[in-house]
């Protein structure tokens, strides 16, 4: 083929290659506008079916898979009134819960509409899942009755205002703000939120289980460390540890009941709370402003050890309440999913409501001997005016004095024994703590290092009365002065001969500690009192 052929046979091709492009591009912007005037067609079927002022509502029926209720307005707010309840009482409701339902009803909009051809059986209007009345002051009704989910569509099949002739599909948003049940629907005004630090008491009977109680700490050298103090089940009371219980009394700081299981109940062994598991009471106070008029600001947990200056001008106001704690709530089916929940109920309130099991489990399971102080002794030396130590059944007398710091370049003994200075950086005169035993100077560094071990014992576990040493005498035993004027003794008794002393402390003697620690400490003030 020439080339002029094979010229004209490339334009040709091309030709009909831009043909089918243009053909091509043609039919799809065809069918694009086809699609759009379909689409537009389809939004014009929508159905604007009627408008109301949700203001103007006066009462609201509506009927669902779970409940029946039917609620009024009464002073601006929503409630179930007597004649229906047969409580002789109005049942307040969820306002937030109604004013959803509401505003959903003030334009209800189809968005499209069918013929049922006398079939209402297949959209599930022949059994509903939602039938609503509304009834607005001036006794003007609107109804709906919504069968089935549409399968292609967030929507539900329904009837408007009792004409079967036509079946409209209304939005899932309407259907799903009337999903809840007569007691979900229930207002619930009980709340409590608790600042751990204002708690001045706390009960807790707990079935088969000796009762617990706790007590605000006032006074005394353990105020400065110890802000609670358990009373019972020890006959002689033990200083809560402040770090444990704080994170028990966190556990249920905030409580919000998830719902009402039955408002004003009559039978309440239905719920396990004729004969509860556990009965809570909280005593505490919420500082509500300050007398100057200024507003309360959140309280702050101190460091351990740290004083907390109570402000004289803060307004205090003491809050209780005492919660019953019934059976753990079967769930209603296999499909039914969330966290577990209990029964529960407040002393001044017939109402039962629900309580997840995250904040009522701890209570139940609440371990006393892992809230007890930890610490065999909680105390400085500096403290105190001074103590006896009795090892190998001879007692020595120490006594601490506090004298001013020597300047430097001094080297009199005075300045001997030096364990820590007091008013360094303060403008305070600085201070040394001199230690004497049986009346003679000692070191004060090596001296309080051995009373630190003391300091360091904690306990390790509850004693068993049924343990019964050949020998009580006391390995070791210290007669603690405070500058409080109180006094503490420790005496430390063998036990099982292995691995625990027991602790007497002021004549309880509840707990356990490591015998290798006590026995390191006799060492070492025996070698102490050797070397002086």
């Amino acid at each position: 083929m020439s080339k002029k052929g094979k010229r004209v046979a490339t334009i040709l091709f091309l030709a009909v290659v831009m043909g089918g492009l243009w053909a091509g591009y043609y039919f799809t912007s065809q069918s694009n506008r086809e699609k759009e005037k379909e689409d537009e067609a389809a939004q014009d079927n929508s159905v604007e079916l009627y408008q109301i002022n949700k203001n103007d509502v006066a009462q609201i029926y509506f009927k669902n898979e779970l409940s029946e209720v039917a609620m009024v307005k009464k002073d601006g707010g929503w409630v179930r009134d007597a004649a229906s309840t047969g409580l002789g009482e109005d049942v307040p409701m969820n306002q937030e819960y109604v004013d959803a339902m509401l505003t959903e009803l003030e334009t209800v909009t189809a968005k499209t509409s069918l013929n049922p051809e006398g079939n209402l059986a297949q959209f599930g209007l022949d059994n509903p899942l939602l039938t609503v009345k509304v009834t607005m002051a001036d006794n003007t009704e609107y109804d709906l009755v919504m069968g089935m989910e549409v399968p292609t569509d967030s929507a539900h099949y329904a009837i408007v205002g009792g004409d079967d002739a036509t079946v409209y599909t209304l939005p899932f948003t309407l259907f799903e703000k009337f999903k809840y049940s007569d007691m979900e629907m229930v207002h619930i005004e009980e709340t409590f939120e608790i600042n751990t630090d204002n708690v001045m008491h706390m009960s807790l009977d707990r079935e088969g289980m000796e009762p617990f109680e706790v007590r605000n700490v006032e006074g005394g050298y353990e105020h400065k460390y110890y802000e609670w103090r358990i009373t019972k089940p020890y006959e002689m009371e033990v200083m809560a540890d402040t770090e444990n219980f704080a994170a028990f009394l966190g556990g249920f700081s905030s409580i919000t009941f998830d719902g009402c299981a039955e408002y004003k109940a009559k039978d309440l062994s239905k719920y396990g709370l004729d004969k509860p598991k556990a009965t809570l009471l909280m005593e505490y106070y919420d500082v509500v402003g300050s007398s100057d008029g200024a507003e309360a600001s959140p309280d702050t947990m101190t460091a351990l050890g740290e004083e907390e200056e109570e402000d004289p001008d803060e307004v205090k106001e003491d809050r209780s309440f005492t919660l019953l704690i019934g059976d753990k709530r079967g769930k209603e089916s296999e499909e039914e999913s969330g966290e577990d929940q209990y029964f529960v109920k407040l002393s001044d309130n017939d109402s039962v409501y629900l309580l997840p099991a995250t904040i009522v489990d701890p209570i139940l399971e609440m371990d006393v001997f892992h809230v007890s102080d930890q610490c065999v002794f909680l105390g400085l030396v500096t403290e105190m005016s001074g103590y006896e130590f009795t090892v190998n059944g001879e007692k020595h007398t120490v006594v601490r004095t506090e004298e001013k710091k020597a300047e430097e370049g001094e080297s009199d003994a005075e300045g001997m024994g030096e364990a820590d200075s007091s008013g360094e950086g303060t403008g305070e005169e600085e201070v040394e703590h001199v230690y004497h035993v049986d009346g003679q100077l000692v070191d004060a560094t090596e001296f309080v290092a051995i009373f630190s071990a003391t300091y360091l014992l904690e306990v390790s576990g509850l004693a068993d009365d049924s343990v019964k040493p050949e020998d009580e005498a006391s390995v070791l035993t210290l007669d603690y002065h405070m500058l409080t004027g109180e006094d503490v003794k420790l005496e430390f008794i063998p036990y099982d001969g292995v691995n625990f002393y027991r602790v007497v402390k002021n004549g309880m003697d509840y707990f356990l500690t490591d015998k290798r620690g006590v026995d390191d400490i006799v060492r070492r003030y025996t070698e102490f009192v050797e070397g002086m």
